[in-house]
């Protein structure tokens, strides 16, 4: 299929001429590869009616995907509907010019699905894919536009996004199952990205659920950079007991284009599993990259990111290629999973729209390369056996065999062809040395694919060594000579190294009857502390009383598995084993040796997704183990619990009153709740709001929360509760005394708690006069409360003012409060709850001639200095006139 979403229609209307860019696909089927052309925006319509309101400026097919699932394809058209663009599902059926058909259409936007402001110029559909979202095939298509900047920072704009299109088995047409936007901490860099210019769907993490990543070429991450470019990587999460949803990569973007006007991100492609690890890779586009210096501005790069079992590798990982020669735009287009010529696996296909040129990279063969080195026996230096030219005597030696075997993982070649490898092994300890008098042998291996060859070479070693220490062989592998169809795995071994066995004499006639004595104690330092980067340290102490104990390991079994984070002790080295096992080599444990460490380690993922069942501490099994004979076995292990502390708690805020304080005029006429027909009757309204927010990286699985609301004054209505306490989205379980919310249906749609049979409390606050407010309690159960949610608890009330008329409280109730207590029931590993918080609000009641809040109006002061003046005048006036003015003026004369 190709397209041109250019193509226009001729439109005469009025003695005007306009051509009107519809857009049209041309399709053809193998053998016979005959084209024909398909527009649906433009097919059956009149071309009179046309015009950029409805389908006259379409551009049908600036993007376009097949849907390899269903056979069809999806194609982008984002100058419908006065720009705000459309999707196009077409099936083409064989030997026909009909086509299954299926789009969003004008309906969508009208009815307010898509936004509820009706504007313009989203440009939805200007990139489009294949998805597979929940188990359902579907499409992503992108709105790269905003169209009014407040809505994005207010969250509540259309643009930028991506909406996944599944099919409307109503009506046959395509609805919007899904949006996907940035996160929030991206707005300021994502306004004018362009997000969703491209778009690419695959697998990067192997867990079989379709991954998206959206390029955004004109991103900037800074004020002193443009167009740098960079993708945002949203995985899919879900499964048949968890709903599916887009989760969006820590701290996104990640992978950004690394100078300005690279336009990193342009073009996006799933270029399937170019290296055979099981795991897609991508392809990125940066066209208008600068490689080397500036004469090579806009001639572009393509960078290669692997997949792996945590996700697309990281921008120092990736794969950079560049044109040779130079071309200009490479990087514009890459071709989607494209077949090798050879018919198995996959090529690369990059295009330079600025040089007309296409070129295609041949993917190589990947062979992972397994090989190990095997001392056969040990070494005896106090044994002289072999020949030594260079010395001109004998020596120890001891055979050394090495094997290697090579396996294809992604086969492009049906034939078997024999890989040349050279192996290099050298000494670490000029002590030891090879066949050929030197510390460095270089052996090369013919190998044909999945036979194991192996050759033994001989280690010398120089006569009279009697320190017995670590001594290491060193060895690589790679290709023998440069190998234009193979190459080495990345995920191969191709450095190891082995220590030298050694015989050591003590007074039996092996090491293994020799006697030692390990007393082996551990003390924990630090706790692991739950969804935190603190680890757990433990120290370790190990001493030898007895004969020396050679090769001595201390090693680390548990049901969990760690990471090791750190060890203090240079001389101590920790790894993990094959058995998922830590192994910390101790070397050689002399008599009275003391080895003192300590080790950090952190737990893997697979701890935290077994919280619910987890026990509160880590149990593990240390054991030292040496070749030499444990005289006392018991005292060489020891069984650990580590306990695990899990520190968190929930934030109880409170909000300010609605209103913050309320002003009572004993003079004013308000109806008892009992005569009242409605809520406005009884006095003025007072809303009380709390939140709890769970702040911390893992889930509160119960909590509970009791209200205490001051109820009643002496028997009488206080604070008359409307209704029934507005919890946002979560589920929980409320209990109300009987009585408590509107016995008087003031509120007509009054919704009462369906069971309030809980018993009444009525507590008394520290007394104001003799008069104090009395409280009923309200309980509240929480389930789970995932990490970062937020509940807002509000409730809704009237202050009685008949109560404190009648009461003749005078000004003794200054406020109407209200407070909480929070309590965690259950935290994760069912650790101990921390203790419980609470929060007062208190709305202030100011009375008739004591409002110390009420502010003199300016306008009240400027009314009365020009009174103040015009008086004033008036005075000089009236004096003026009764002579006052002229006698003063004659006495000053005579003086």
């Amino acid at each position: 299929m190709v397209c041109a979403p250019q193509w226009y229609a001729e439109r005469k209307k009025f003695n005007e001429r306009n051509y009107l860019p519809v857009g049209m696909c041309f399709a053809a089927k193998s053998p016979t590869y005959k084209f024909k052309g398909f527009s649906p925006p433009f097919d059956g319509q009149n071309v009179r009616s046309m015009s950029y309101l409805n389908t006259g400026s379409c551009q049908f097919g600036i993007s376009a995907a097949h849907l390899k699932a269903q056979n069809t394809f999806a194609l982008g058209a984002p100058g419908c509907w006065t720009w705000r663009g459309d999707t196009w599902e077409v099936g083409l059926a064989p030997d026909s010019d009909k086509h299954d058909l299926r789009h969003l259409g004008k309906q969508i936007w009208q009815d307010g699905n898509m936004n509820t402001k009706w504007e313009n110029s989203y440009y939805l559909g200007y990139s489009v894919a294949s998805f597979k979202f929940a188990g359902q095939n579907g499409i992503v298509s992108s709105i790269p536009r905003i169209t009014d900047e407040s809505d994005l920072t207010e969250g509540e704009a259309l643009g930028p996004s991506i909406v996944v299109l599944t099919q409307n088995s109503d009506n046959n047409t395509l609805k919007v199952s899904l949006k996907i936007s940035p996160s929030k901490v991206n707005v300021d860099d994502i306004r004018f990205a362009f997000f969703g210019y491209s778009l690419a769907t695959l697998d990067t993490n192997g867990d079989g659920l379709e991954d998206l990543v959206v390029g955004a070429p004109f991103y900037s991450s800074s004020k002193d950079s443009y167009d740098q470019g960079a993708i945002f990587i949203y995985m899919q999460i879900g499964s048949e007991y968890d709903p599916y949803k887009m989760e969006e990569e820590d701290s996104a973007p990640q992978r950004k284009g690394s100078k300005s006007f690279s336009r990193f991100g342009s073009c996006l492609a799933a270029i399937g599993d170019l290296d055979g690890d099981g795991y897609e890779d991508l392809a990125v586009g940066a066209p208008f990259m600068t490689v080397d210096s500036d004469e090579d501005a806009g001639t572009g790069v393509v960078y290669i990111y692997m997949g792996s079992e945590e996700g697309l590798g990281k921008d120092d990982t990736r794969q950079m290629i560049k044109a040779e020669p130079k071309l200009y735009g490479f990087g514009s287009s890459i071709a989607q999973q494209l077949p090798s010529i050879e018919g198995q696996g996959y090529d690369l296909a990059v295009g330079a729209y600025g040089s007309d040129t296409v070129l295609v990279f041949k993917s190589k063969e990947v062979v992972d390369v397994i090989w190990n080195m095997t001392f056969i026996g040990k070494i005896d230096f106090s044994k002289d056996e072999c020949i030594c030219e260079q010395l001109l005597r004998l020596c120890p030696c001891i055979d050394l065999e090495v094997c290697l075997i090579y396996h294809k993982k992604n086969v492009k070649y049906e034939d078997n062809i024999k890989l040349g490898f050279n192996i290099t092994l050298s000494t670490v300890n000029d002590e030891l040395f090879f066949s050929n008098e030197k510390t460095e042998l270089q052996e090369k291996f013919e190998v044909e694919e999945d036979k194991r060859k192996c050759k033994i070479l001989r280690v010398l070693a120089k006569p009279g060594i009697e320190e017995i220490r670590l001594f290491t062989i060193m060895g690589h592998v790679n290709f023998s000579k440069e190998e234009k169809r193979v190459i080495i795995d990345r995920h191969s071994v191709i450095r190891k190294s082995e220590d030298l066995p050694i015989t050591i004499h003590c007074n039996a006639s092996d090491i293994s009857g020799c006697q030692s004595d390990v007393i082996f104690q551990y003390d924990i330092l630090d706790n692991y502390v739950l969804m935190s980067s603190q680890s757990m340290k433990i120290h370790f102490k190990v001493k030898n009383q007895g004969e020396t104990a050679y090769d001595s390991k201390l090693n680390i079994r548990s049901n969990d598995v760690f990471k090791i984070n750190n060890v203090e002790n240079d001389e101590v080295v920790c790894e993990e084993n094959i058995k998922k096992e830590i192994e910390c080599k101790l070397g050689r444990l002399d008599n009275n040796a003391k080895v003192y460490f300590n080790l950090s380690l952190i737990p893997t993922q697979e701890f935290l997704s077994s919280l619910d069942t987890h026990a509160p501490f880590f149990n593990m099994t240390a054991e030292v183990t040496t070749l030499s004979a444990l005289s006392n076995p018991d005292t060489a292990i020891k069984q650990i619990k580590a306990p695990i502390d899990v520190q968190g708690s929930l934030q109880l805020i409170k909000q300010p009153s609605q209103p913050g304080f309320v002003y009572f005029n004993s003079s004013s006429y308000y109806k008892s709740a009992k005569e009242a027909k409605s809520e406005e009757e009884i006095g003025p309204e007072i809303k009380h709001t709390y939140k709890i927010l769970n702040a911390n990286k893992f889930s509160i699985y119960e909590a509970d929360l009791t209200v205490h609301w001051p109820h009643t004054i002496d028997g009488k209505y206080f604070l008359y509760l409307m209704e029934n306490l507005s919890v946002s989205e979560m589920y929980h379980s409320c209990h109300y005394p009987s009585g408590l919310v509107d016995p008087f249906n003031l509120k007509a749609d009054t919704q009462k708690q369906g069971s309030q049979t809980h018993e009444e409390k009525t507590s008394a606050l520290v007394g104001i006069g003799d008069k104090s407010p009395e409280y009923k309690e309200i309980t509240c159960s929480f389930g789970e409360i995932p990490a970062g949610e937020e509940i807002t608890v509000s409730l809704r009330s009237r202050l009685v003012f008949r109560t404190l008329k009648e009461l003749e409280l005078g000004t003794s109730v200054k406020n109407a409060s209200s407070f909480v207590d929070l309590q965690i029931t259950k935290m994760p590993l069912n650790h101990d709850p921390p203790p419980p918080s609470s929060s007062t609000i208190n709305t202030k009641i100011s009375y008739q001639n004591e409002n110390p809040d009420a502010v003199v109006p300016v306008w009240l002061y400027i009314v009365s200095t020009l009174g103040g003046l015009l008086l004033l005048g008036i005075i000089v006036v009236i004096l003026w006139k009764v002579g006052l003015a002229g006698y003063l003026a004659s006495r000053l004369s005579l003086w």
